[in-house]
Parts: structure tokens; C-alpha cells; sequence
């Protein structure tokens, strides 16, 4: 059974660094590094500002993820979750991301955005399909590696 909770620094280094292989290309390729480091990730992803949750599995995070403020109303979110979790619970992880951007645009932000690569074609469709978010157009070379992305939003 999936719990919901505020995340700990630990799960956040067990998720990064059992995280899924295409996470970890987008990561890489929107910072700039040049090998993937878990140890890094969690850091970053714990000490952003904003709001972050966590989904357990018999009381380990296999999903984080938060709303990063951009500006006054307006969030980027985020995700990530270890491989083998997402093949056993992506629907539920759906319902929950769904639920939480429409807890996010109804009381906190105006807007909710999201880039991904534009390589990855299937998140696109479940950013679309599943969560409803709108596909606003191709960003050339926003990534550090140059690659471009897609950005998706919700807006009030």
C-alpha cells in the first residue's frame, strides 16, 4: 500500500540512486554534468524551495517530488522514482501527480509548468494525456547539453 508523506534527506538518496535510467540522461543533460551523481541530485532536489512530498512502499520513497516557485504564482514541478516502482504503480503515481497539480493551481499558482526533453516522447504523452497539462511548444537548446525540451503548464 502507497503512502503519502513529507520527505527525509534518505529518501531522497534512496530514490536517486535507484532512480530510472531516463531520469537520470535528463538530469545530467540539464545540469551539465558529465557523469550522473545520486549524491548531488538528492541534495539539490531536497534543498529547492518550495513544496515536496513523498510516496512510500512499505515505508520506502519510491517517488519524490515537489513545485519549485519560478516567480510569484508560477511552479515548475518535478519528479522522480525508481525504476522498478514505476512499472509496478504508474497509475497511481498518475492519480497522485494529477491530484497534487490540481491541489497546486486551485490554492497556490496560477500556473504549473514542466520541461521535459524532447527526446522522451512517451513523458510527453503522459504529461498530455494523463495529467492534463498543455503542450506549449519546443524550448531550442534549453537543456545544458543543448538539446531542446517541450514545456507543459496548467493554467487557472
Amino acid at each position: 500500500m502507497l503512502t503519502m508523506s513529507a520527505p527525509v534527506l534518505a529518501d531522497f538518496l534512496h530514490v536517486a540512486h535507484h532512480m530510472r535510467e531516463d531520469e537520470r540522461a535528463q538530469w545530467l543533460a540539464l545540469t551539465g554534468a558529465k557523469a550522473y551523481s545520486p549524491d548531488s541530485l538528492a541534495l539539490a532536489a531536497a534543498s529547492g524551495s518550495g513544496y515536496r512530498w513523498a510516496v512510500r512502499d512499505e515505508g520506502r520513497a519510491v517517488l519524490i517530488g515537489g513545485f519549485d516557485e519560478v516567480r510569484p504564482g508560477v511552479y515548475e514541478a518535478w519528479q522522480m522514482s525508481t525504476a522498478d516502482s514505476w512499472a509496478r504503480w504508474w497509475r497511481s503515481f498518475t492519480r497522485i501527480s494529477r491530484r497534487l497539480i490540481e491541489w497546486m493551481v486551485g490554492s497556490h499558482a496560477h500556473r504549473v509548468q514542466v520541461v521535459a526533453q524532447a527526446s522522451r516522447v512517451q513523458t510527453h504523452a503522459w504529461y498530455s494525456r494523463s495529467l492534463g497539462l498543455t503542450c506549449e511548444g519546443v524550448l531550442t537548446g534549453y537543456y545544458a547539453d543543448r538539446t531542446d525540451g517541450l514545456m507543459f503548464a496548467r493554467c487557472a
